[in-house]
């Protein structure tokens, strides 16, 4: 009888404590999310920097320096890769995605798996995008996860739910042929 009534009272407890549970998304929202991770993922293979940006949370690109600032830095960056001889092969999300809540935003991890071209052989990276709006609604926003750490996402996202990143993996596929 002891036993039994700890159960119940830590059940009780653990109905009071909040938690972050993920919601399923509408198939309107799912279509919407993949239409928008397409877009990306043709404008990172085409080398287009507005969409990537247009596509960003404000408060990053207000932390980067301002929307100028940072188109600026992506066309640097897109110029020392074709310099340095890499090429964006694909990009490809992952469409298996929940939505999970914080205070004011709602929160979504999207698989990204990115394969470049350099020198003779191929590079594979598997990363995520974090995606961000107003718990109101409104549009998804989109940060790349490669540099992401916890401090960072809560620097700028305080309400981030207790959720684990990703992990980040890369490697080398093959020689070109």
């Amino acid at each position: 009888m002891h036993t039994l009534r700890r159960l119940t009272l830590l059940f009780s407890v653990l109905l009071l404590v909040p938690t972050a549970t993920a919601r399923d998304l509408t198939k309107q929202e799912k279509e919407e999310i993949t239409k928008q991770l397409h877009a990306l993922a043709y404008a990172v293979e085409h080398d287009d920097v507005d969409m990537p940006l247009r596509l960003m949370p404000d408060v990053i690109i207000e932390a980067s320096g301002g929307y100028d600032h940072l188109k600026e830095v992506l066309i640097a960056a897109y110029r020392q890769e074709h310099a340095s001889g890499i090429k964006i092969e694909s990009c490809q999300f992952d469409d298996n995605f929940n939505v999970c809540p914080g205070e004011n935003h709602e929160y979504l991890i999207v698989h990204e798996r990115i394969v470049l071209a350099f020198q003779d052989k191929h590079g594979e990276s598997l990363t995520y995008l974090l995606g961000v709006r107003s718990k109101d609604g409104g549009p998804w926003k989109f940060v790349d996860g490669g540099n992401l750490t916890r401090e960072i996402v809560k620097k700028f996202f305080p309400d981030f739910p207790d959720i684990e990143l990703p992990e980040i993996k890369r490697r080398i596929l093959d020689e070109k042929s």
